[in-house]
C-alpha cells in the first residue's frame, strides 16, 4: 500500500535530483539498496529566509548551522515500500536533509489531521474497502 508524506527539506532540489528520486536511489548503508520509484511533487522552493516563519509554525526541526541563504523546499512524496527511515534516506541520497515529515495518506485513505499525536479513530467501511480495493456491500 502506498504512503504519502508531507515534507520540508533543507538542500538544493533540481530536476535531476527529482528524477533520481522518481527512478529510485541508493539508500543503503555500506551495501547497495535501491529504493523503488516514487512520486514527488514540490509545492514551494526557495531560500530559508523566505520560509523561516512558516517552517517554525509547522514545527520543523531546528538546524542551527543553516544560514538565511540556505535553500529549502516542501511538498509531497509517495512511496510504495516502507524501509526504516526510507524517506529521510532517499532525501539524504540526493543531498537534502529532512526537517519535517508527516504522513498524510495510506493508499487512498487520507489521514485525519485533526487527531493529535497518539490519538486514533476507527476506519469507516469505505476506507477499509479502499485499502483492500474491494467494493463495500
Amino acid at each position: 500500500v502506498s504512503k504519502t508524506y508531507y515534507f520540508w527539506v533543507y538542500g538544493e532540489i533540481n530536476e535531476d535530483k527529482l528524477n533520481a528520486l522518481r527512478q529510485g536511489v541508493n539508500i543503503g548503508r555500506g551495501e547497495e539498496i535501491i529504493s523503488k520509484p516514487c512520486e514527488i511533487e514540490i509545492v514551494r522552493y526557495g531560500k530559508y529566509s523566505e520560509f523561516k516563519e512558516e517552517m517554525q509554525l509547522e514545527g520543523c526541526e531546528e538546524v542551527g548551522h543553516n544560514s538565511l541563504l540556505q535553500m529549502v523546499g516542501n511538498g509531497y512524496i509517495t512511496i510504495s515500500e516502507g524501509k526504516k527511515h526510507q524517506v529521510k534516506r532517499m532525501f539524504r541520497a540526493i543531498g537534502c536533509y529532512v526537517v519535517l515529515l508527516r504522513r498524510t495518506a495510506i493508499g487512498e485513505v487520507k489521514l485525519d489531521c485533526e487527531l493529535k499525536e497518539g490519538e486514533y479513530r476507527e476506519l469507516t467501511r469505505e476506507e477499509v474497502a479502499r485499502l483492500y480495493k474491494v467494493g463495500v456491500e
